[in-house]
């Protein structure tokens, strides 16, 4: 069953979501672009809660299996939710524009999903699986239901611009399946993949006389062929893992198959311009194997045609233990050909021990090129767990390394648009996780908000920094819903000074220019801010057509060098941004003095009658500080402080001998306005 789980298992088998890669918006020279995309907080799907109004023992009402991404902002998921009669049912929701609408029952499977099938702790009346967006509003799910005599077939159903079609059982399938087997299962799609809109392809298992078989199914032009056997695969019980087609046409699928006396073995299978080849056993993974353990793939990813990656999982039962071993494999198909299995460092299990399951996988690998993938998984050890990551690159791969921020956690999904842009996601200790690789580098892991106590499923990127995810958060035991949440994609702002140069108060000749540009391609609106370290000098202006000016107030910058910044606030789908710093040089102004005298003629002795006053004003805009010193050649009269550009002094008595005498006021300056001197005025001392 490909239904969701609340227990977290050690291998889970993700859909293959086949999205555009959209190319990046050249950013202006000078811009700054963030780490990777913020990712927002995450939302219960809505209208999820007005369809499920009922609850499973553990708390379980709704949950997302798969989530594609078909161009930036415009993805799909789906799930199952629990009803009134506390069965599961299928759902879909749409993102459309960065917003997500309201889910919706599959259309068409109340009237195919007559019956219940009875799992192991709950009714279920249908469910999706897999799901695939070829183009923003095109993509294909699929998954099970039940028919009316309980037991489960499989359907696909598309999505058509914008508008979710009838769900369909898989065309030729009521011929191969026998409904419940030994195992008590039935038909399932079990993951899908989109080239284009229209073109996909399925893969899923189905009930044979006895034991479970593999199907694989095409879709050509929004028509859904006959599903057919895996070719070559033989008459034991066969699982299949993901799907993943390059083009129309030309995909790859693979899982494991039981050959008797050699247990479980891994085989891929190729599709070549529409025909589906002869499945073969993974080179080079039986001799991985130890003990006939089993082996099998749980991902795969085509980049391009005839050029994919594969990975799974080879082990052995332990003499002695009750520990089952598992450790993870990576294999490359180049041109064509499928190359030989390896192990990875890094992958080694540690030995197992007690009754806990112990083990490596890579339960999901994306390639944003040929030879250019990353695959993400776990080691599990006793009941706890490590989330690892192995990075191919040109071809060749290096060793899995734990993923940094993370403990006691389990990688499950990983989405790679273009190489060395990838977004990965998984479960914490507390809270579901994710972690962006931006042009090569990767962050740290940051617990997604808003969903402790989740599991996330799937992540899918519409271009590199713009991405989704989903799953289901709550504690077991309380309400659990189906969550969504999305990355806003990194934007870049640059700022532009016409003049490198300005004078004190004359600042407004200066009218600085933002520019911000987002990578998604998108037109970003908003407001930004013009800031001078904690100084603003120009606050919230908004954005028009991702542009915006302002003029310095003058005044605004003291005299000095400058180092000013623009920052975009974001908006509802896109990041903020900050953009590098330019440099304003802010020039001293000039200034001008002016020397009153109370009267031209003092008698010696009386000095004091006379009022000196002195006013400094500026070249422009501001009001001169300082100290302002009246002289008579080389006798200090007095100091005046000034206050509001003004002030003034008394003479002392005696301290300018009888004669004529020539006063002359000197401003030093200040940080803002340059030195200067009045003209001189005379005064006569008399006796």
């Amino acid at each position: 069953m490909g239904r969701f789980s609340p227990v977290v298992p050690s291998v889970v088998t993700l859909a293959a979501a086949c999205c555009a890669v959209l190319a990046m918006t050249a950013l202006p020279a000078g811009a700054t672009v963030p780490a990777a995309g913020t990712w927002g907080s995450a939302q219960q799907v809505p209208g999820l809660a007005a369809l499920s109004t009922g609850s499973l023992s553990y708390g379980f009402t709704s949950g997302i299996n798969a989530l594609s991404c078909g161009a930036a902002g415009n993805c799909a998921a789906g799930g199952v939710y629990v009803d009134s009669a506390d069965d599961e049912q299928a759902f879909v929701a749409d993102e459309s524009g960065r917003s997500w609408g309201t889910a919706e029952e599959v259309p068409g499977l109340a009237a195919l999903s007559t019956g219940v099938w009875d799992g192991d702790l709950f009714g279920i009346k249908s469910g999706i699986n897999a799901l695939s967006c070829g183009a923003a509003g095109n993509c294909a799910a699929g998954g099970e239901y039940a028919d009316s005599a309980d037991d489960e077939q499989a359907f696909v159903v598309d999505e058509i611009n914008g508008s979710w079609a009838t769900a369909e059982e898989v065309p030729g399938l009521a011929a191969l399946n026998h409904g419940g087997g030994a195992d008590g299962g039935g038909a399932s799609v079990s993951s899908v993949s989109c080239a284009s809109a229209g073109n996909c392809a399925a893969v899923g298992t189905y009930i044979g006389s006895s034991e479970k078989q593999a199907f694989v199914v095409d879709e050509t032009g929004g028509i859904w062929g006959t599903a057919e056997d895996v070719p070559g695969l033989p008459g034991g019980s066969v699982t299949v893992g993901s799907v993943s087609c390059a083009s129309a046409g030309n995909c790859a699928t693979g899982g494991s198959y039981y050959a008797a006396g050699s247990g479980t073995q891994a085989f891929v299978v190729d599709e070549v311009n529409g025909s589906w080849g002869t499945a073969q056993e993974v080179p080079g993974s039986a001799a991985l194997e130890v003990d006939n353990g089993a082996a099998g793939v749980d991902a795969v990813s085509c980049p391009s045609a005839g050029n994919c990656t594969a990975t799974g999982t080879v082990g052995h039962l332990s003499a002695g233990s009750l520990g089952v071993v598992s450790q993870a494999f990576v294999v490359d198909e180049t041109a064509g050909t499928w190359g030989t299995a390896k192990l990875l460092p890094g992958t080694v299990p540690p030995i197992p021990g007690g009754s806990y399951e112990t083990g490596s996988a890579f339960n999901s690998v994306s390639c944003g090129s040929a030879g250019n993938c990353v695959a993400v998984g776990d080691i599990e050890n006793g009941g706890s767990s490590t989330a690892i990551m192995a990075e191919e690159s040109g071809g060749s791969w290096g060793t899995a390394q734990q993923i940094p921020g993370t403990t006691d956690a389990w990688a499950f999904s990983v989405s790679c648009p273009s190489t060395g842009n990838c977004a990965v996601g998984g479960d914490g200790a507390s809270a579901p996780f994710v972690l962006d690789e931006t042009s090569g580098s990767w962050g740290t892991a940051q617990e997604v908000s808003g969903a402790a106590d989740g599991d996330l499923i799937a992540v899918s990127c519409g271009s590199a920094g713009n991405c989704a995810a989903g799953g289901t958060y709550g504690e077991a035991g309380s309400a659990q819903l189906a969550f969504v949440v999305s990355e806003k994609p990194p934007t870049s702002s640059v700022l532009g000074l016409p003049a490198a140069k300005v004078t004190y108060g004359k600042e407004q000749t200066e009218r600085v220019t933002i520019t911000v540009s987002a990578a998604a391609g998108e037109t970003p609106s908003g407001t930004v801010t013009v800031n001078a370290g904690t100084a603003v000098v120009c606050g919230s202006v908004e954005l028009s057509a991702g542009q915006a000016s302002c003029t310095v107030a003058a005044t605004r910058l003291p005299a000095g060098t400058w180092h000013l910044t623009a920052s975009y606030s974001g908006s509802t789908g896109l990041a903020p941004s900050t953009s590098a710093a330019r440099t304003l040089t802010v020039a001293r102004a000039a200034a001008k003095v002016t020397l009153s005298l109370s009267a031209a003629r003092v008698i010696y002795g009386q000095e004091r009658s006379e009022r000196l006053t002195v006013r400094v004003t500026g070249q422009y805009a501001g009001m001169p500080a300082g100290k302002v010193t009246v002289k008579s050649g080389k006798v200090t009269v007095c100091t005046i402080t000034l206050a509001s550009g003004r002030g003034s002094c008394a003479l002392a008595a005696r301290k300018l001998p009888v004669g004529t005498r020539t006063l002359v006021a000197v401003y030093s300056g200040s940080s803002d306005f340059t030195g200067a001197a009045s003209t001189r005025k005379t005064l006569k001392v008399v006796k």
